[in-house]
């Protein structure tokens, strides 16, 4: 409770005010021959580094910080004090201390709680009872500024404040809370200039699923600063605009209220996001492995790191430290036993390592490089893709192709039409493939060892062809049978697996669908096959493959062979997808077998159907297969037949003939069911593997016809006249289009000056891929004169018109002389000098009349004010015309009127 006088409280305001500049002196940095002792190597692989001798407190780390592009920066703070290396930790020196003097108040009550490094400015989080603030150091720890942060800072800070940057420390974000449950008061503080400015983001309150959403961890893209991320009791939220907007991402009922996160990314990769269960010892991954994979953990997380390549994690449970087998998604301990380690983290270099904090025993900070599951390609003495002896895959690489997103590319984004009239444009309307997601899926139990290694050359072969020429997502996933249901005619093999040296499973997917690339073409080397199972289990892996359900398998509890939940192939929800089913054999099937533990057909074809699943296969006969009995088995158990029923109910069939090698009848025709019979000789192509060309020939030979069309979305039709093609074009929307439109533009008379936007959208079937936005402007009237020429010829016509002469008039000097006759206007025009009477007369008709004296035009223009021309309406143009004619009718009829008769005098 707050003091009543006040004065402690203003105290301690005070003092935090001064955060900024209270300083402790840098420490003079010794110099010695060596580390002494203070960076040593564990017997498990762990790099140690002691910890700091801070100036205030005690030697306990409580949270420290590793430079994201230069790992010799190291940040340690006991909660009292910042210790700064830039040499890995061989030594240090004092950066900060909590304010001593007057600061009583702050000293029981203020802690260091979070230090963050980047290659820009340092961060440090300050927290007591009433809010956070955020130190800031643009001089590698040498003074620091307290941010201003907004004065919405909650009180009774309940979340622990945490605070990440991106690499460049440019882009910040602090997450700090209030309260609980209904109550809860959470809000993202973000720096978008290194820490100079900072504005307040609160968190959404929350979404249908929880409405009193809390929110969890933070973590940033190291790469792309904008994009944040938040593990909430709702699930995991993202913003791709600094924290201003949030999206919710993932709200899978497994798993729903996460905890702890880490954020990976190397340049020119996808992102990668670890999100721990808070609820369930689970682990989500999402990003760079394609899609959300479930994975469960040894134990409850606390703390979780993601390495650099998108293949590299480690989480930190009560057991101890262990890593991820992104292939295998099994757990290797890293670290157990004494010390605990803990507050898992990463740097983000070339070669990136975890760190953790021995933070509850002697403050000792340890690193270890990520352990190679699969080697990066390229590395010395290691193969390209280690497999089989002999069965290891070309190594050609063939680049996937980048496909751009959908656009309506215009020839200008503006177009000028004259009034009254028209203009044609062209457009290129680009649609971007549909996402073909591939699944291989391939029985690997003892009669795999005659197809093994063309399953996996063909379908690295297949896979890097395939994404030259399709948007395509490919995974793997493998499988055997369940334990104890291996028939008579197995009992052979069985009995040289007695010893159970191998590991039974019934179904693993090794890689989700994923973009085409290092990951999957290691995988495919990796195809194991073993002869101490058969691979019957073909059903119960096409059903997870399609749902990830997952199974409890007998015995009943957990155990190493059940179907984990959510290890499905990893398609993109609005993906074509096809699984591709290697086999040598039939299925086994509860109306085959009583008792089997795995799904029937009708079953599993019905749950194919329903998620949009299609199955096209290789079957590949064994050279002799005998029944027990010892005669050739029938061609129904061949498992031919099983792989065709299971394609023609998916809809898996051909619409126009299919090669599946060089040998006669090898082809598939329209209407049979997309199964192809593997031989050796097989090949299409003469440099690709032979069952790569049956795999590209299957999967090329679907199509996804949609109607595409290049549609108004805004813009009436006195703006667009027509596009053209009007009919929508029918095409393969698996295959990259280019249309080609001409959309016509018109411009009422009456619309002169004006401008609409009209908005173009680019259509696959009912759906708007693409959209442009075309500025029609309506240019001004194109005519004759303008108002102010045609009134000054009106007006020339008018003077210039000769008067009524007398008839059989004298001429010389006795002619008489009247008052009625005016003076002749051409005698003026001839002469060119203006009397006195002539300077009243507007000057514009004397310009215009005198069309011989070009000069004297232009000395007569320039003497008028200049005026913006304007254009003329068309009722101005009769009126002037009516005007003109009238004119001229008038000087006519006193050209030829009866003169009166002229009176003589006499002198």
């Amino acid at each position: 409770m707050a003091d009543p006088s006040g004065a402690r409280a203003r105290v301690g305001v005070a003092a935090l005010a001064l955060l900024g500049a209270a300083l402790v002196p840098a420490g003079a940095e010794a110099a010695p021959a060596g580390c002494g002792g203070r960076i040593t190597t564990t017997r498990d692989g762990w790099q140690r580094v002691a910890a700091p001798a801070f100036a205030r407190g005690g030697r306990a780390v409580t949270a420290f910080a590793v430079g994201p592009e230069d790992a010799r920066t190291l940040l340690a703070t006991n909660g009292t004090a910042i210790a700064h290396s830039t040499d890995g930790g061989c030594r240090w020196r004092d950066a900060y201390a909590l304010p001593d003097a007057p600061a009583d108040a702050v000293g029981a009550r203020a802690r260091i709680v979070d230090v963050v490094a980047t290659s820009g400015p340092l961060y440090a989080v300050v927290a007591d009872a009433t809010a956070p603030r955020v130190l800031v150091s643009a001089d590698r720890g040498r003074s620091w500024t307290a941010a201003d942060l907004p004065a919405v800072q909650p009180r009774d800070v309940a979340v622990r404040p945490k605070l990440v940057a991106d690499n460049r420390g440019t882009h910040a974000y602090l997450l700090a809370g209030s309260g609980s449950g209904a109550a809860q008061n959470d809000v993202v503080y973000a720096t978008r200039d290194a820490g100079r400015g900072w504005s307040a983001n609160p968190v959404p309150a929350g979404y249908p699923v929880e409405p009193h959403l809390a929110a969890r961890d933070i973590g940033v893209d190291p790469v792309d600063g904008r994009s944040v991320w938040l593990s909430t009791s709702a699930g995991l939220l993202e913003s791709t605009d600094g924290a201003r907007t949030w999206l919710l991402r993932e709200n899978s009922e497994r798993g729903n209220d996460l905890s702890v996160l880490s954020v990976a990314r190397r340049a020119g990769d996808p992102v990668q996001v670890l999100v721990a269960s808070n609820a369930e010892d689970l682990l989500h991954v999402r990003g760079a492995v394609g899609g959300l994979t479930v994975v469960n953990t040894p134990g409850p997380v606390r703390s979780v790191a993601a390495g650099r390549n998108g293949t590299e994690a480690a989480i930190e449970t009560p057991s101890g430290i262990y890593e991820l087998d992104f292939y295998d998604l099994t757990w290797a301990p890293a670290h157990r036993g004494s010390p605990r380690l803990s507050r898992l983290t990463s740097d983000r270099t070339a070669a990136a390592h975890f760190y953790a904090c021995a933070c509850d025993g002697d403050g000792s900070i340890w690193s270890r490089a990520p352990r190679a599951f699969l080697p990066e390609l390229g590395a010395a003495n290691v193969p390209p893709f280690p497999g089989e002896d002999g069965c290891a895959p070309s190594r050609r690489r063939m680049r996937p192709v980048e496909f751009p997103p959908s656009a309506v590319l215009p020839a200008a984004d503006e177009v000028t039409v004259p009034p009254g009239g028209s203009r044609t444009v062209s457009y290129r309307f680009r649609v971007r493939p549909r996402e073909l997601g591939v699944y291989f899926l391939v029985d690997t139990g003892h009669r795999a060892t005659t197809y093994a290694c063309a399953a996996s050359q063909g379908g690295a072969w297949a896979a890097q062809h395939l994404a030259r020429i399709r948007n395509l997502r490919a995974g793997l996933g493998v499988y055997r049978d369940y334990p104890a249901q291996t028939g008579a005619r197995d009992l052979l093999v069985d009995a040289k697996c007695a010893r159970g040296e191998e590991k039974p499973f019934v179904y693993r997917r090794l890689l989700p669908a994923a973009p085409v690339g290092y990951p999957l073409q290691q995988a495919m080397a990796n195809i194991d096959v073993t002869w101490c199972q058969s691979g019957r289990a073909g059903l119960a892996a096409l059903l997870q493959a399609a749902t990830g359900e997952g199974q409890d398998v007998p015995p009943l509890g957990t155990s190493p062979l059940d179907l984990p939940g959510s290890h499905d192939a990893g398609f993109a929800e609005d993906a074509f997808k096809v699984v591709v089913h290697v086999t040598g054999g039939s299925f086994a099937a509860p109306e085959r077998d009583p008792g089997y533990p795995g799904p029937g057909f009708d079953r599993t074809i019905e749950r194919l159907a329903a998620n949009g699943v299609q199955q096209v296969a290789i079957y590949a006969p064994p050279p002799k297969r005998l029944n027990p009995a010892g005669e050739p088995v029938s061609g129904a158990e061949t498992g031919l037949d099983d792989l065709s029923r299971v394609a023609r109910g998916t809809g898996a069939v051909a619409t126009k003939p299919v090669r599946c090698g060089a040998l006669p009848g090898s082809t598939i025709q329209p209407g049979e069911p997309l199964v192809c019979v593997f031989a050796d000789d097989a090949g299409v192509d003469p440099v690709a593997p032979s069952m790569g060309s049956q795999f590209a020939e299957l999967v090329t030979s679907f199509s996804d016809v949609r109607p595409m069309r290049l549609a108004v979305l805004s813009g009436d039709g006195t703006t667009v006249g027509g596009v053209s093609p009007a009919a929508p074009r029918h095409l393969d929307h698996l295959a990259p289009q280019t249309l080609t439109y001409d959309v016509t533009y018109r411009c009422a008379r009456d619309e002169a000056g004006s401008a609409k936007a009209v908005e173009l959208g680019g259509q696959v079937g009912d759906t708007v891929v693409a959209r442009t936005t075309t500025v029609v402007r309506c240019g001004e009237a194109a005519v004759p004169r303008r108002l102010p020429e045609i009134a000054s010829l009106v007006a020339g016509l008018q003077l210039a018109a000769p008067g009524p002469q007398a008839p059989n008039a004298p001429t010389g000097n006795n002619a008489p002389q009247t008052n009625t006759q005016p003076q002749s206007g051409a005698q003026h025009a001839g002469s060119g000098a203006a009397t006195p009477q002539e300077d009243q007369a507007p000057r514009l008709a004397f310009a215009h009349a005198n069309d011989a004296a070009p000069a004297e035009e232009q000395l007569e223009m320039s003497a008028r004010s200049r005026r913006k021309p304007y254009d003329v309406p068309p009722w101005m143009l009769v009126e002037v015309a009516l005007l003109a004619g009238a004119a001229a009718y008038g000087a006519h009829r006193r050209r030829t009127a009866p003169q009166p008769a002229v009176r003589r005098q006499r002198f």
